[in-house]
């Protein structure tokens, strides 16, 4: 009976702690100027359990409305904001990038920006 127990609870470790692949994200953004000025880049990065969380300033359409598309190649991910393709005027927003991703990735490219995590 002993042993049955025990090859059960082996059974169900072994269940939990198998992980499939997967990138999770969501993306928040808020217009902080109506103007936009050149090498206004920067960004800062929180981590915890539940992934990472990104974030930075961009300049972006003024009318931007969110979209954005984030995919993994190999150990990079690379999130792609929308050109401003209309001769509007850009304006400045703060992005929050939200991160949870497994494998692990060692890149992350923000736009333009390249950033290498981890030990370098």
């Amino acid at each position: 009976m002993k042993q049955i127990i025990i090859i059960l609870l082996a059974c169900f470790v072994w269940t939990a702690c198998k992980e499939e692949p997967h990138l999770k994200h969501k993306l928040a953004f808020t217009k902080t100027a109506d103007e936009c000025a050149s090498g206004v880049w920067d960004y800062k990065l929180v981590s915890n359990t539940n992934g990472e969380r990104y974030e930075f300033n961009a300049c972006l359409a003024a009318n931007y409305n969110g979209s954005y598309t984030l995919n993994r190649r190999a150990d990079t991910l690379v999130l792609t904001l929308p050109a401003d393709t209309s001769q509007n005027t850009s304006a400045l927003y703060k992005l929050v990038l939200d991160v949870d991703s497994w494998p692990a990735y060692s890149h992350i490219y923000l736009g333009a920006q390249l950033l290498k995590l981890g030990k370098q």
